[in-house]
């Protein structure tokens, strides 16, 4: 999505709501988001701050503060609407604004942004991670959950068996039972240490670089990043985003077939350069 106007300033994004009211966090997040980025960018029109190189300079002299303000005021009006079912219902963010040759990714929750670009070594495969998964195994997730109160372990189902994941919890209760260390919404969760703040994450485009990935945790939970990168590579060569996006879910589909009666939700953006 164009932003203000300017060309070579862009938004591209996935939000993935969770709980009874997900669908509707994730669209009020994003139209948020959508707002605030045209009023930013009317603004610094405002302030002869007019090209994309221009604007992410802005941003990075101010150590990306308006971002993450976007995130937080996100969740202050949500709170403010006082509505009981956001307390269990939230969304994961991933955000990446491209100014030009500049990509900034701001991030809460499980989504992941990859860059896929010509390899150059054998140590990075061609690829970059643009943002953090953030799940309560990271250690400083941890530290800060149990710092707040937090209790984190396994869900144990009614028949005995355990969840992989493990979870965040009130002391003593089982609830809420949230898998991500960082969402907007989710305000019970919040008592727990879950916070809203992004983390940003920035990277140069070059004359390798090829293609941007944003894709929900349906296709990550069981496809690596090389694996994404090599189902995608013959269609980039002949410029068929369509067929490469609808591969990548049909294969996403396909694993989480293999071991599940369900999936989760699988969502992609995908961006050619």
């Amino acid at each position: 999505m164009s932003i203000g106007n300017i060309k070579g300033f862009n938004l591209f994004g996935v939000l993935d709501g969770h709980g009874s009211h997900g669908q509707n966090v994730s669209e009020f997040c994003r139209n948020h988001f959508i707002k605030e980025m045209n009023l930013y960018a009317n603004k610094c029109k405002t302030e002869n701050i007019c090209t994309p190189e221009e604007i992410y300079f802005q941003l990075k002299t101010t150590n990306f503060d308006f971002i993450k303000d976007c995130f937080q005021d996100a969740d202050d009006q949500m709170s403010k609407q006082n509505i009981f079912e956001y307390n269990m219902s939230g969304t994961i963010c991933n955000l990446v604004i491209q100014l030009n040759k500049y990509l900034i990714c701001a991030n809460v929750g499980d989504s992941r942004s990859i860059l896929v670009y010509d390899n150059d070594t054998q140590t990075n495969q061609g690829l970059i991670n643009l943002s953090i998964d953030h799940i309560p195994n990271l250690p400083h997730e941890y530290q800060r959950i149990i710092k707040n109160g937090g209790m984190i372990g396994k869900y144990k189902y009614q028949n005995g068996g355990m969840d992989d994941r493990l979870r965040i919890f009130k002391p003593g209760q089982k609830f809420p039972g949230i898998s991500l260390s960082r969402t907007l919404g989710d305000f019970m969760a919040k008592d727990c240490g879950v916070i809203t703040e992004p983390d940003i994450l920035e990277y140069k485009l070059t004359h390798k670089s090829k293609y941007l990935l944003i894709c929900s945790d349906g296709v990550w939970k069981h496809l690596t990043n090389q694996d994404v990168r090599n189902l995608g590579e013959k269609y980039f060569q002949k410029g068929e985003i369509v067929p490469h996006c609808t591969l990548l879910v049909k294969k996403a589909v396909q694993e989480w077939e293999k071991v599940n009666m369900f999936r989760d939700d699988i969502t992609i953006v995908c961006v050619y350069f």
